[in-house]
């Protein structure tokens, strides 16, 4: 007899339910709730926006990272792809790996005479200022 009671309850309320919800009375809570969560996603998304680092490096200068590739005559070719720099270079015990790293390099890989590093944010730049201090190719 309790299960049936139960039972009865339960169906009861869940037939009254919808109309609860979506009565005439509260059909108004529906635009206020879309408006509520919009802006809190709104808001959310401009704050994850503001703390992205910042991808204008105007006038950066990457000297540093030059002299720790072992100067401009140590590098013989640079290469581009994506956020991965390749370099060839003449001598690999001039080159100091875990300043890279410290510098902002997220992965260094080393292969006979090629470097290939991971620059994610700045590899573009960094690219192009190694290409323009590239020592040319003696003919």
């Amino acid at each position: 007899m309790n299960n049936y009671l139960l039972s009865m309850m339960v169906m009861s309320i869940s037939a009254r339910w919808p109309r609860i919800v979506l009565s005439s009375s509260t059909w108004w809570l529906i635009p206020i709730l879309i408006l509520i969560l919009g802006s809190v996603f709104v808001t959310m998304i401009l704050a994850l926006i503001r703390n992205l680092p910042s991808r204008s490096k105007a006038g950066k200068d990457y000297s540093e990272v030059l002299s720790l590739l072992g100067g401009k005559a140590n590098i013989i070719n640079v290469a581009q792809q994506g956020s991965r720099i390749t370099l060839w270079v003449s001598d690999q015990s001039r080159c100091d790996y875990q300043k890279l790293k410290e510098l902002g390099a997220t992965g260094v890989f080393i292969s006979g005479d090629t470097i290939k590093i991971m620059w994610p944010n700045e590899a573009h730049e960094l690219a192009n200022y190694l290409k323009k201090n590239v020592q040319e190719p003696q003919s």
